[in-house]
């Protein structure tokens, strides 16, 4: 069950996120989902590990993508230091 429980958390956090963005005046598209949950499930450090494990999920991710997404959820205040992990919320 616990499982089940980080999925609903993941979800939960990932559509905080939409929000931020969203109220900042950008849109949270699937592609950006989907860097989020990686981001969320994976311990990246670097923005081409993100790159590599997103392309596993969609191939349609490019790498201004994932740059500009990296950029989009610092200025949101949602990314801490220099390793790509989510702040708490």
């Amino acid at each position: 069950m616990a499982d089940a429980n980080e999925r609903i958390d993941v979800e939960a956090r990932i559509e905080q996120i939409a929000a931020l963005i969203h109220e900042r005046g950008g849109r949270m598209t699937e592609q950006r989902r989907t860097l989020v949950k990686v981001i969320l499930e994976n311990p990246c450090s670097t923005c081409k590990e993100l790159f590599y494990l997103s392309r596993k999920i969609d191939k349609t991710i490019g790498r201004a993508t994932v740059y500009r997404t990296i950029k989009m959820l610092d200025d949101c205040g949602v990314l801490t230091g220099r390793l790509i992990r989510v702040a708490d919320m």
